[in-house]
């Protein structure tokens, strides 16, 4: 679910850097939340991968 949010919260950040200053600072406010996302989706991983190896 986390991970979801933050992609739309890139998609909305790219589309607002769009509006204010263009295709480049589209580009860079995408490739910000691009990296929050991928963080975001590493740390879920992480998370699952712990709950998934304790015992019942």
């Amino acid at each position: 679910m986390k991970t979801g949010v933050e992609g739309v919260k890139t998609f909305g950040g790219a589309v607002g850097g769009f509006v204010s200053g263009g295709s480049d600072e589209a580009k860079a406010k995408w490739n910000e939340g691009k990296k929050k996302t991928r963080q975001t989706a590493r740390e879920g991983a992480d998370e699952t991968e712990r709950t998934s190896r304790e015992c019942p």
